[in-house]
Parts: structure tokens; sequence; C-alpha cells
């Protein structure tokens, strides 16, 4: 794959601009009206409990808002543009999430060949959008990729130059957990990647304090979310 580097680029360019390209078109699921009403209340009380502006009258009870950040940008985007503004949101999802499909298998099996990368990378990008939607879990497919692809940076990093991705692998965690659900799975992702490692690491008391100590910063940002604790 090293050896081809033009052929690289102009597939990850392919697949970016297919997947943005095949989510540009208007919206009809009520879902996204439902996130932007919620964006709505969220902004006007000032806080990500309220009361859930769709409810019958006896559901009306405090609700928690766990997607607020996305509830919020995807409103804000609708006031200012209507919705090619959406779209446009949209298909800058679906192309990073496309970037971060072929960025992740290059990075993890740098030695498959040619053929076998266009094959994975095209097949997961295929798999993956056959599910995309104006959703938080569009959102969610990119902080999976961030998740695996920083984790794997952290576990076959030199030592001196691990602590970049461990904030930034924080960092994520944290800012998923105000957009889509699958914050969650942090923990098990990244210790299913960097467990491994300590196996063939020549320094693997200091490895353990250092992995160990970012994954307390994991489990401090999934704190963060609307339902923190």
């Amino acid at each position: 794959m090293n050896r081809s580097p033009t052929l690289y680029r102009l597939w990850t360019g392919f697949l970016v601009v297919a997947a943005a390209a095949q989510t540009v078109h208007p919206d009809y699921e009520g879902d996204t009206f439902w996130h932007m009403s919620l964006g709505r209340a969220v902004l006007s009380e000032h806080r990500r409990v309220i009361p859930e502006p769709l409810a019958l009258p006896a559901f009306t009870s405090p609700a928690v808002v766990p997607e607020w950040l996305w509830d919020v940008i995807t409103y804000g985007l609708f006031r200012a543009g209507s919705w090619p503004a959406l779209s446009v949101f949209s298909a800058l999802l679906a192309g990073t999430v496309a970037f971060l499909c072929v960025k992740l298998v290059r990075e993890v099996r740098p030695d498959l060949t040619l053929g076998a990368h266009l094959f994975i990378t095209g097949t997961a990008v295929a798999s993956v959008f056959s599910r995309l939607r104006l959703r938080p879990e569009a959102a969610g497919f990119a902080f999976l990729l961030t998740f695996l692809l920083l984790s794997h940076k952290i576990a076959r990093a030199e030592p001196h130059r691990r602590l970049p991705p461990a904030f930034a692998l924080v960092a994520s965690v944290a800012l998923c957990g105000q957009v889509h659900g699958t914050f969650i799975l942090a923990p098990a992702i990244y210790l299913a990647v960097v467990v491994p490692s300590l196996v063939s690491d020549s320094r693997p008391r200091a490895s353990l304090r250092f992995l160990a100590s970012v994954f307390a910063g994991i489990l401090v940002a999934l704190a963060s979310s609307a339902y923190g604790l």
C-alpha cells in the first residue's frame, strides 16, 4: 500500500466524494424535527434537563437531553440556512466518516495489498452509509472510528509521543458524550486495542501506569454527559 500513494489518495478522495454526495438530498424524517425541537428547548432553558417540548400534556416531566449538542447544532444550522445548510452538514459528516474508515485501515494494516485495501475500505464505507441518516448516530460513526484510530496510535507510539493522542482521545470521549450514546463504548475499545500492546512492551510497568491514567481520564470524560455519573 505504501508503494501506491497516488492510488491511495485517489481512492480516498473517491470514497469521500461518493459518501458526501449520497447524503446531499432533502430530509423527510420526523426524527430531525424532533431533535431540532429539543435543541431549541435547550437553548431556551439553558440546561440539558428540560420539559420535553413535543410530549403530550401528561408526559411533560423534565427529560434528559443526552444528544443536546447535536440538537443545538442542527437547530442552529436550520435557522441559519434551512435545509441546504443541514444537507451540507450531513455531507461533511459523511465525508469525514469515509476518510476515517480509509485512514484507520491504512494505519492498522499498512501491509495490505492495494486490492485488499480497496475491498475492505469500500465494503466498510458502503456498509456504514447504508444506515447513515441526518441523526446523531452519523456523528457517532465518526467518533467510534476516532476512538479506534487514537487508541491504535497510543498503543503503537513511542512513550514520548503518546501524550497528544491520549489527550485527543479523552477530549473526543467528552465531546461524543454530548452528541451520541456511543461514547460509552470508548473504554472497551481502548482496552481492546492497548492491552495487547503491553505484551511486547520493553517497559511494561511504565506503559501500564500511563495507559491506566488515560483509562481513568476516559472514565472521567464519561461523566460529562447529560446523565452525569
